[in-house]
């Protein structure tokens, strides 16, 4: 039944692309509570229903990053782990099934996944000035947003990699979480991480942002050491951020501040135009993790 469900999740993902960041909780749910033999058989059915209905190659492109991330997922929970681990093991997972997906997409299909990605992205942006237009945003912030876009296409190739990561991150992430919600409804519960104003900063992001920094001012070498210092920047960036907001939200709970102003403000911190409210957040997700303001 579960390689039933994943097969709808698929067919539902095309048309939904947000629904494919829950496609490996079926394969990670049935590791969990069969273990991996199960798993790799309702793969095999999963595979085959696939394949009638959507065709061969995209039975593919959809089996194996469904398969691998539910598998790592899966056999990391079934072993117990603590949720870091598990969300570990589901990030290998993904990373594993990107990467399958790509040499089929270049190699078999013909089609570069890079290409769409950027086209996909320009579209949606562009899509969203227009809204922005239609809003009445005034035309120089309209402008800064072109031109933080045009700066953004040239920056994309650099940052493929981080990309990759972080879309590791959120699959294997919502994918746990969907797996957490369906075991909860079954009368079960797996450990959860800490409350988001509890999670603890770390000084690698700034170590990692830094280095990436330094990579970037070495001008002249080969486009790889280019590609890693732009890559470790954004990375050492997102996480300084998460953990700015999460230092936010501490202070949210401690001034007892209502949800729709929590909403009002961090919405203000992140407004595109504003680079001020992500300085802000970055800078003090990179000085907590040094004098843990939370006393955490």
């Amino acid at each position: 039944m579960l390689a039933a469900v994943t097969v709808v999740l698929g067919w539902i993902s095309l048309f939904v692309p947000y629904m494919a960041l829950v496609l490996p909780s079926p394969m990670a749910l049935l590791v969990y509570r069969h273990g991996a033999g199960a798993g790799l058989m309702a793969w095999a059915v999963a595979g085959v229903l696939s394949g009638v209905l959507l065709g061969g190659v995209q039975a593919v492109l959809l089996l194996i990053p469904m398969g691998l991330t539910g598998l790592g997922l899966g056999l990391a929970l079934h072993a117990r782990l603590a949720p870091g681990r598990v969300l570990l093991a589901g990030v290998a997972g993904a990373l594993l099934a990107s990467l399958f997906s790509i040499g089929v997409s270049l190699w078999v299909m013909g089609i570069n996944p890079f290409d769409q990605m950027l086209r996909l992205y320009e579209e949606s942006m562009k899509g969203a000035i227009n809204l922005y237009r239609q809003l009445g945003v005034p035309a120089e912030q309209l402008d800064l947003l072109d031109q933080q876009l045009k700066l953004t296409m040239q920056a994309l190739p650099r940052i493929l990699p981080a990309i990759f990561l972080s879309g590791a991150v959120f699959i294997a992430f919502a994918s746990y979480w969907a797996v957490r919600v369906v075991l909860r409804r079954m009368g079960e519960t797996l450990p959860w991480f800490e409350p988001f104003s509890r999670w603890r900063p770390t000084p690698v992001s700034a170590v990692a942002l830094f280095a990436g920094l330094l990579l970037l001012m070495l001008h002249g070498g080969p486009s790889w050491v280019a590609t890693a210092g732009a890559s470790l920047a954004v990375l050492g960036a997102g996480v300084a951020l998460v953990s700015g907001l999460s230092l936010l939200w501490f202070w949210y709970e401690q001034a007892r501040v209502s949800r729709g102003m929590r909403v009002l403000i961090t919405a203000l911190l992140l407004w595109p135009s504003l680079t001020w409210g992500y300085l802000l957040l970055l800078g003090a997700g990179l000085a907590d993790a040094w004098f843990n303001f939370r006393r955490l």
